[in-house]
């Protein structure tokens, strides 16, 4: 009662303390989110001109992000990174849980409002029913994909067939096309994807990479009808902004009035028609995911939502004393491990502090200078990196790469997935160990550096991850101010103890990324793109001679990306500091870079400027042939 009584107490002082507040500043531009059904890649190429014709229609500018998973996109509309989205079903449903999204509109195709998930197998193979899958292996698109993997099973499950069990291997493709093309090359036996009818004339196989796979496979066990896909927004739009809302709305509906419209919504999605939609037409996608017991990563559920017989919650119970009693045993082995690694870090110091005064000794003395001695700040010689599996396997990820890097060049690494781009980031500051060949550092072979020379390198090369690598449970600010880790005593780390100069280096570069704001919120309470930026930060509070980005666009919208690469270049032109960064849209890598580099196979495919990048040479870089295929 108690309880209830703060709640309303607490709920009542915060109406009563924004009941002045002043209405929010008009839009200049809106962002429209975007999952892709086929690579994201794809996706871009037309994503632009949906931005236009809705920006017209609409009176406004329009921007779009292109997001690389399901999740990603809710979070974006949560982090109000987005004011618009297209979502597949079972996304939808969890963003109004999670983000507050109402849905606007819903796709129709071929005159109705719904589709269906199947199971496709290779037309050529002998598949003819479920009975002839059992024991062998399928493909899903994505945990949370509906048509690709929460219906189908769920409709497995209806029949009485546990696919956990029934099948002899599952697992996730991450896209309609990628699950279309393990089929026709037969690198599994079934996969599951979307189609428009129960009669196999329409699906994924006939839509997706402009007909290619048309009658090379064959649906042969659909799902139930789904609602269409959607188009929602948030409920602080509909509040704050409820005419530009309707202006937005409107626009889309619009879209397929026209023929070029029309023909850009059948490229990008398959869509005839955008219509009318409420929150109550995604009930039966509701129903599958309950009856999944299914949170928003496609995982099982514990907790809300769980069974509550006697049985399940005695199990419940037994489950949460056996959670109490491993955290008390994790809470004795973590402070066992921090004694040990005190231990350890004061012997790992004192050994670092020989080898150093061992290094300085080595180049007092005058020690041999390598072989090819330049002026450049990398060179790579005959460079190759050889990956092996545990079955003893080989696997040639980079092959007889020579290339000479020079300080201050702002360098963008293009190719497709595989092609060899993160390998030669990952050799650069020597987090991966190349099989043959040399590299050269500021003049000083690398190849094999180990110890205090390895250390020094690091020491000069900030890295920004695709995954961030932050530590979600301490602050933005503590986030960042361990990129001045290597220039700070060991005991002051140990302790967190910054000098003040350290900190008003932390808050300059988070200010410099938009983060000013939030010093002292924990990282995992930040969107995906904020958390990005302070990955960025990280590495310039490094203060680095050279910046190596994985993909640091990765979970940024458009607007964000340029001010990423903005500050990176700005960075890269007044302090003469080295900038080599993935880059997936080959549009920023122009507008950004003073210099491609492209990998193909392993091997460098270009090395020029932006301007001398023809659209051969791009197709050359882009063409996937039957290995790339198969690898997908």
């Amino acid at each position: 009662m108690l309880q209830r009584f703060l709640k309303a107490f607490f709920l009542l002082i915060l109406t009563l303390g924004t009941a002045g507040a002043q209405p929010p500043e008009p839009k200049r531009e809106i962002v429209i989110g975007l999952n892709p059904s086929e690579r994201a890649e794809n996706v871009q190429k037309n994503a632009d001109l949906l931005a236009q014709m809705i920006g017209q229609r609409a009176g406004i500018p329009v921007k779009m992000f292109v997001a690389h998973d399901y999740s990603g996109l809710v979070e974006a509309l949560r982090g109000r990174t987005i004011d618009f989205a297209f979502f597949a079903p079972l996304t939808y449903i969890f963003a109004e849980k999670i983000a507050d999204a109402r849905v606007l509109l819903k796709a129709e195709r071929r005159g109705r409002p719904y589709y269906y998930g199947c199971i496709i197998v290779n037309a050529d193979s002998s598949y003819r029913t479920l009975a002839d899958l059992k024991g062998k292996e399928i493909a899903w698109v994505d945990p949370t994909s509906t048509s690709g993997h929460i219906y189908p099973k769920a409709a497995l499950k209806s029949l009485g067939i546990d696919p956990d069990t029934y099948f002899g291997k599952q697992t996730f493709a991450g896209g309609h096309d990628k699950v279309v093309l393990s089929v026709i090359n037969g690198t599994i036996a079934a996969g599951a994807t979307y189609c428009n009818d129960t009669l196999g004339e329409s699906g994924s196989w006939t839509q997706l990479g402009d007909g290619a796979y048309n009658r090379k496979v064959r649906p042969i066990f659909f799902s139930p009808p789904i609602p269409g896909d959607n188009m929602a927004t948030s409920q602080f739009m509909l509040d704050a902004y409820p005419q530009l809302v309707r202006k937005v709305t409107a626009a889309v509906q619009s879209l397929t009035a026209d023929s070029a419209g029309k023909a850009l919504m059948q490229q990008m999605y398959h869509v005839d028609a955008m219509i009318p939609a409420t929150s109550a037409d995604y009930d039966p996608v509701r129903r599958a995911a309950e009856l999944m017991n299914l949170d928003i990563t496609g995982k099982v559920r514990s907790g809300e939502g769980a069974p509550t017989d006697s049985a399940s919650a005695a199990k419940a119970n037994q489950r949460q004393q056996e959670r109490a009693k491993n955290a008390m045993i994790s809470y004795i082995v973590l402070a066992i491990g921090l004694v040990a690694g005190v231990i350890a870090l004061t012997w790992l110091t004192l050994r670092e502090r020989r080898n150093r005064r061992a290094l300085v000794r080595e180049t007092s003395a005058g020690a041999a200078a390598p072989a090819n001695s330049s002026t450049a700040q990398y060179l790579l010689q005959n460079l190759s990196v050889v990956y092996r599996d545990s079955k003893g396997g080989e696997f040639t990820a980079m092959r007889g790469v020579n290339l000479e890097i020079n300080r201050g060049e702002f360098i963008a690494v293009i190719g497709l997935s595989g092609a060899g781009k993160s390998t030669f980031l990952r050799c650069l500051n020597r987090m991966n160990e190349p099989s043959a060949g040399t590299l050269l550092f500021n003049g000083k072979d690398i190849t094999h550096a180990a110890g205090a020379q390895i250390v020094e390198v690091r020491r000069q090369v900030g890295f920004v991850f695709q995954q961030f690598n932050l530590v979600k449970t301490i602050t933005v600010l503590q986030n960042v101010l361990t990129g001045r880790l290597s220039r700070t005593g060991w005991f002051n780390s140990m302790i967190g103890r910054y000098s003040r100069q350290d900190r008003q280096l932390a808050v300059r570069y988070l200010t410099q990324v938009g983060l000013a704001d939030k010093l002292n919120n924990r990282a995992d309470r930040l969107s995906g793109g904020q958390q990005q930026r302070v990955a960025i930060a990280r590495a310039l509070a490094q203060q680095p001679n050279v910046i190596l980005a994985d993909e640091p666009m990765a979970s940024l919208d458009p607007k964000l990306s340029e001010v990423v690469l903005q500050i990176l270049q700005r960075f890269n032109r007044q302090e003469s500091i080295t900038v080599i960064v993935n880059l997936h849209v080959l549009e920023l890598a122009r507008r950004y870079a003073d210099r491609i580099i492209a990998f193909r196979k392993g091997e460098v495919a270009f090395d020029g400027k932006p301007d001398e990048l023809t659209p051969e040479i791009i197709e050359a870089i882009y063409r996937m042939e039957n290995e790339e295929l198969h690898r997908l």
